[in-house]
């Protein structure tokens, strides 16, 4: 799992690109998935 720091998208944390989820993935999938949500803070 990535750290969010401050509910921050950080470059360091991940390689070219970032997608991000609107809603939960059909299969459930809990790990890996990068929501929304958890990225809208910008310190």
């Amino acid at each position: 799992m990535r750290k969010v720091m401050n509910n921050y998208f950080d470059p360091k944390l991940f390689s070219k690109s970032i997608s991000l989820r609107l809603d939960s993935p059909k299969n459930n999938q809990e790990k890996k998935v990068n929501f929304a949500s958890d990225y809208r803070e910008i310190p």
